[in-house]
């Protein structure tokens, strides 16, 4: 999802899951680089994403795709009867490296 206004229509927001049973097979770096691929064609160089604190094998992903962490949101989400925070992440990409 691009910005909706022209102060940020170059900024991406990104979602994506996969279920467990289709882990370690590449469908994750798969989707994120095809993302990657879409944003660069519509003018889109930064892409924002968050991940679950917990969720270590999806941040690790993330990190070795080139995201960077910027921030947490402390107690976002409620899972399971537990509050979560999430890690606030992003990459530049093409032109706005």
């Amino acid at each position: 999802m691009g910005g909706q206004f022209e102060r940020n229509k170059h900024s991406g927001r990104v979602g994506v899951g996969v279920l467990s049973s289709h882990y370690s097979q590449g469908i994750g770096t798969g989707l994120m680089q095809k993302i990657e691929d879409i944003s660069i064609e519509h003018d889109i160089f930064r892409l924002e994403l968050t991940v679950m604190e917990h969720n270590r094998a999806a941040y690790h992903l993330y990190s070795q795709l080139g995201y960077t962490a910027e921030g947490i949101n402390r107690n976002s989400l409620f899972v399971d009867g537990k509050w979560v925070n999430e890690i606030m992440m992003a990459k530049l990409l093409g032109k706005g490296r």
